[in-house]
Parts: C-alpha cells; sequence; structure tokens
C-alpha cells in the first residue's frame, strides 16, 4: 500500500466462514480502506476474499491479531471477533472524534447484542431484528432526528465491533490475552488500563452496528462470566463497582442517551395527560386533540396513549382515529408502573395538584405546556385568596419539576420572563398551536334560535368566548349598542359558558340594561352550531385583552368571517398586519373597526385574506414536529433539577 490509511479492519474469524461474508461486505461498503482476516486455519478463507482491499492471514487469538493488525498498519483498528454489518459511512464520526481528540482510546457502538449498550433494549441483548429496525434504518434515524447526540464517555468498551485508537495502544501497551478468548473482556480490560492513565472509552451514540441472528449464535455476556470478572478485578480493583452501579441507574448517562437513542430509531412513546376531554369543547379540548392527531400522522412517534375521565367525547372522535393512538379511561389519571414513555406531556395549563412522582415512575420525562397566565395573575378567577395561592403554588410546583415547559406563544414565554418564574431558558420552549383544524367545509347546522321565522335572514355580529373578565364581552355589547345608535339594525350572538369565579356577567348586565332586545345569549353550541354561526355572520367581535394564542380569528376565516380585535400580545404575534383591528377597546373604537367591515365585500375579502395568509405559519404538523423536537431534547438531557425536591417534599 503507497500510503498509511486511516482506518482498517480486523476481522476474527472462529465460526464457519461463510457467516463472515456479509460482514467484510459491509466493512468495505462502510469505505473502511483495508480489511485483516485472521484465523486458526486461514487456507479455509478464500471465499472471504472478495476483492484486493481484504487479506486472510494466520491468528491463533484475538488479542494478538488485533495487536499485529495495529502495529502494521499503525491507525486506527476496528476490531471484530462475531458477524456483523454495519451501515455505509459508519465510521466518520469514529475517525473524527479520534483525530480530534488524541486521548480517546476506543469507540464503541449501538449493537443489538452488546450487554449494556445493546440496543433498543438496554441490558437486554437480542438475538432478532426488532421491526423494521436494521445497521441502516437505526443509523440514519439516530444521525437525521434531533438532537445529534455528542459522543460519550463510558466505563469501558463493549460490543461485537471497537475501534482501537493507534496512539492509546502504544501509551497503554498491546491487548493481553484473558481467560477466555473473548473481545469484549479484552477491549473492555484495554479501556479499563486505559483510563488508568488517562485515555477515554466513548461511545459513538450515532451508530447502530448489527450482530445478525442469522449469522451469530446467542452467546452468554463475557462480562457475566465469573472467571472474566474475577481477571477484570484482579487486574482492576475499581471494576466492577462503577460498572454495575451504571447498569442500574436509569439515569446513568448511558441510559439518558439510550434513552434519545431509543426514541429516535424506534419511535416516541407519549402518554398525554387528557384529563380535560370532557363534554365541552373549547380552545384547550381542541388544543389537545389536534396536537395528538398531528403526532399520530409522523413516523418518528411510536405510540400515544390519552388518559381521559370519560370515554372520547364526539368531537374527538376523528382526532383520536388513528391506530397509534390508545384512548384509555383512567380518571385518575395514574398508570402501573410497568407501562413505560419516553415522555409524559401535559399539554394545557397546570391549574391543578397533578400526579408528578407516579408520572416520573412510568416515563423518563415530563413536558408540560402552559397556555398562558391569565389566572396565574388573576385573583378574581379563584374562589378564594386561600384558592389564588394554592393555585399559584401548584402551577409553580409543576413548572418547576417539569423537564421541559412547552408555550403556545412568544408572548407567553414573555409572561413566564415578566413573572420572573424560576424557570431556567434552556427549559422553556415555544411550540405554537396551528390553526388549520377548520377549512369552511366542515357541517354547519343553525342553532334553534335562529329556526324562528322572525330571525330567518336577520345579519348578526357574534362573539365566541366564556365570560371571563378578560374576554370583554360587555365591551362588545357596549360596541354593539354604538353601531345600533348608528343605525345598523344587527343581532348580536355570545356564545359561551358562564364562568364561577371572575365572571363578566354583572358588566354585560350593566351594559344591556333593562332592554336586551337583539342580543342572543346561547350558553354552549356544537361545533356545528358554531361553524353555522361563523359562516353566517357578518363579523365576529373578539375584544379579548389575555390570551395565549387566540383561535377565533383564524376560525372565523375559514368561514369567510373577518374578525375585529385589538391587537397586543399573541395576537400581533399572529398576525401583525390586521387591517380590520380596533384602535383600542373603546366600545367606539370597536364599532368604528366593525363599522368599515359592513357592506363593504372588498374590506370584509382583505380582512379573511389577511388572517388566511397569517394562519398558514401555524400548522398542527408544525405543532407536533416543535413538540416532538422537545421531547427529544427533554430526553438528551438530565431530568429537571427540582426533581429531587419534588421526590423529597
Amino acid at each position: 500500500m503507497t500510503s498509511r490509511p486511516d482506518v482498517v479492519a480486523a476481522v476474527y474469524v472462529r465460526t464457519p466462514t461463510h457467516r463472515h461474508a456479509p460482514t467484510v461486505r459491509s466493512l468495505l461498503q462502510a469505505g473502511v480502506e483495508h480489511v485483516v482476516v485472521g484465523a486458526a486455519q486461514p487456507h479455509e478463507l478464500s471465499a472471504l476474499l472478495l476483492d484486493d482491499r481484504v487479506e486472510v492471514v494466520a491468528a491463533t487469538d484475538v488479542a494478538s491479531f488485533v495487536n499485529g493488525v495495529s502495529a502494521r498498519f499503525r491507525c486506527t483498528v476496528l476490531a471484530c471477533d462475531e458477524p456483523v454489518v454495519v451501515a455505509p459511512e459508519s465510521f466518520g464520526p469514529t475517525q473524527s472524534m479520534i483525530d480530534e481528540d488524541p486521548r480517546i482510546a476506543t469507540v464503541s457502538y449501538w449493537c443489538n447484542y452488546a450487554g449494556y449498550l445493546s440496543f433498543p433494549h438496554q441490558n437486554a441483548p437480542a438475538s432478532h431484528q426488532q421491526g423494521d429496525l436494521d445497521e441502516r434504518s437505526g443509523t440514519r434515524r439516530l444521525r437525521e432526528r434531533s438532537p445529534l447526540a455528542v459522543p460519550l464517555a463510558i466505563p469501558l468498551a463493549r460490543g461485537p465491533l471497537v475501534a482501537i485508537a493507534r496512539a492509546a495502544l502504544t501509551a497503554c501497551g498491546p491487548l493481553i490475552d484473558g481467560p477466555i478468548d473473548d473481545l469484549s473482556a479484552i477491549v473492555a480490560e484495554f479501556g479499563l488500563r486505559a483510563a488508568e492513565r488517562g485515555f477515554t472509552p466513548v461511545l459513538d451514540p450515532t451508530t447502530y452496528v448489527v450482530r445478525p441472528f442469522d449469522l451469530a449464535d446467542p452467546t452468554p455476556s463475557p462480562l457475566d462470566s465469573g472467571s472474566a470478572r474475577a481477571w477484570l478485578h484482579e487486574l482492576h480493583p475499581t471494576f466492577p463497582a462503577l460498572y454495575d452501579q451504571l447498569m442500574n441507574d436509569p439515569e446513568s448517562a448511558v441510559s439518558q442517551a439510550h434513552g434519545l437513542a431509543r426514541a429516535q430509531a424506534t419511535g416516541l412513546r407519549i402518554l398525554v395527560d387528557g384529563s380535560v376531554m370532557g363534554i365541552l369543547e373549547t380552545g384547550t379540548q381542541v388544543q389537545v386533540m389536534h396536537i395528538v392527531s398531528a403526532l399520530a400522522r409522523r413516523d418518528d412517534v411510536r405510540e400515544i396513549v390519552i388518559s381521559m375521565p370519560g370515554p372520547v367525547p364526539p368531537y374527538a372522535v376523528d382526532a383520536f382515529a388513528s391506530t397509534k393512538i390508545q384512548p384509555v379511561v383512567e380518571p385518575s389519571g395514574e398508570f402501573p408502573p410497568e407501562l413505560r414513555f419516553d415522555v409524559v406531556h401535559r399539554p394545557y395549563q397546570p391549574d391543578r395538584l397533578l400526579p408528578i412522582e407516579h408520572w416520573r415512575t412510568v416515563a423518563r420525562r415530563i413536558v408540560i405546556t402552559v397556555q398562558d397566565l391569565i389566572a396565574f395573575r388573576n385573583g378574581r378567577y379563584h374562589s378564594s385568596p386561600d384558592e389564588w395561592l394554592t393555585y399559584r403554588d401548584r402551577f409553580l410546583t409543576a413548572t418547576a419539576t417539569a423537564d421541559r415547559i412547552a408555550v403556545i406563544s412568544e408572548d407567553v414565554g414573555h409572561a413566564i420572563a415578566l413573572e420572573r418564574l424560576p424557570l431556567e431558558p434552556t427549559r422553556v420552549a415555544v411550540a405554537p398551536c396551528g390553526t388549520d383544524h377548520l377549512s369552511g367545509a366542515e357541517e354547519s347546522r343553525a342553532p334553534a334560535a335562529f329556526l324562528a321565522p322572525e330571525r330567518v335572514g336577520s345579519r348578526f355580529l357574534v362573539v365566541l368566548g366564556t365570560t371571563y373578565m378578560h374576554k370583554n364581552r360587555d365591551l362588545a355589547v357596549r360596541a354593539w349598542q354604538e353601531l345600533r345608535a348608528r343605525g345598523r339594525e344587527h343581532l348580536l350572538v355570545v356564545v359561551g359558558a358562564q364562568v364561577p369565579y371572575g365572571s363578566s356577567r354583572h358588566l354585560e348586565a350593566q351594559a344591556l340594561g333593562v332592554d336586551d332586545d337583539g342580543v342572543i345569549n346561547l350558553l354552549d353550541v356544537s361545533s356545528s352550531e358554531r361553524n353555522w354561526l361563523l359562516q353566517h355572520a357578518d363579523a365576529a367581535l373578539y375584544p379579548s385583552s389575555a390570551e395565549g394564542f387566540g383561535f377565533v380569528p383564524f376560525e372565523a376565516a375559514a368561514f369567510g368571517t373577518p374578525t375585529v380585535l385589538v391587537q397586543f400580545g399573541p395576537l400581533a404575534e399572529m398576525q401583525p398586519d390586521a387591517s380590520a383591528a380596533a384602535a383600542s377597546w373603546d366600545p367606539e373604537d370597536l364599532a368604528d373597526a366593525v363599522d368599515a367591515l359592513l357592506d363593504d365585500p372588498d374590506a370584509v375579502a382583505a380582512a379573511v385574506s389577511e388572517t388566511i395568509a397569517a394562519g398558514a405559519r401555524f400548522t398542527w404538523d408544525d405543532a407536533a414536529e416543535k413538540l416532538v423536537a422537545i421531547y427529544r431534547e427533554a430526553l438528551a438531557f438530565p431530568p429537571s433539577p427540582d426533581r429531587s425536591s419534588v421526590r423529597e417534599g
């Protein structure tokens, strides 16, 4: 050879020759420059001479064979003593790591049969293929699905294929024979010896190597062998203390890396807290069901279990139709500890005492969505001052304990910072809601109030929202009265449930006085009735002054109806340019904005087009993509630092 290669492979053959042909072929396809095959009977290996990059030599044991290859080529050696197959371009990261840090002793890889580096089930070697996971699909997913994992220090090298750095061999001495002629035991000893000199065995968590079940017979783990463990302990008295501890620690660095890699390669397993899924369909229910549906459409999500207080409500049947989604009636929100998930996600407010400790037993990480801080800030939305303080305490405890906080707009993130909540910025990420859950083609049906002969064909404005004071329904009433004073004869339809605390009902009554002729109050409507109202209203009035996102303008636009609102916070964030926006919450300003739309088709068309264009930036598929990134980021890092204090408390 004219120049020294960067990487060569040393394949030690014990089993029948034909079993190693796929190994040699895959190593060459992966870009290995030279493959040396060693065996006690080299004349039996002529079938492995696939091309001039392969040579066969005599070898009596794996240690001296690998030492000889390293001394001859003076470069990184990929040592192998069992049939394996690798993906193309598997070893680029290996060489980069060794080139960048000469202190690296060995590089190991995830493998289906590799003791504590077994994958996709840690500490559970599998002699058969796991679903569609093979060396190519596994490596591709580990490298394409964010976040890209970084090299990880491990206590000792492991696996049927290990890269051994030349610098470490020259500094620490060659591989030595052990009580059993097995590469795993021998490189484990070398890794322990190298670590004592300041070198480091590492794991490349972006590469998956397969020990094919049809080529390699199941064998006991050499590090479970009494003789091997005794030999390692005699040479290195600290073994197996750290090794055994890490094997049994679900939050060790190796376990964390394994959890992320498994989620990337086999798909996320998600437990969704759906305890809010009841009879009423409000914005929160819309958010939950469309997030779950969008997550199920992703190929990197394997399973979603959603716990609910009762059967799937009719409005959510279609959203939960995927075979990946398993609705479970569990009023307590708790599950048996043997059920394991990557993430448990509460996709809405932490407004009650959450079973955090239980969630920790069934999922590796906890993600909580904060939709807004309205009830956190407003004591009137609670039955008493003590209840408000309790709410705030539970809110703070849940968010401090969660591993990641998802917020539905940048504005919610600003509110968290404004309140100085004890959350590191790195634990807060934005995942805006989608706006594409209504297309305008959905079924619609007129509410009974519009079936009366005197109301058929009536022109009206619609207000959607509960009676919470921040919805400012009384200002909508006053704006409508101003329009009536200007000669507009529209009805006003106000839709939304009465809330027990912090209601604007008395303010609406004061605004109306004794004459409420022309106002239709609907406590609740079905989805089809809501669609009809949005489709037939001349305009929607949305005078809210506190939101986390704001669905109404986008839902109305889907049916061709403009919305009059005041641009603030998330509403300005989602639609920076809104020609139909009112100058302020002053009822006259609201009336002016409505008046400018009535009987002006061009103004209506422009307002609707603007909203649809703004909403096109926010889809539920995009929301799911951002949430998946948040889930995997959570898996890539240690759990919340407040976890221990919650357990102790």
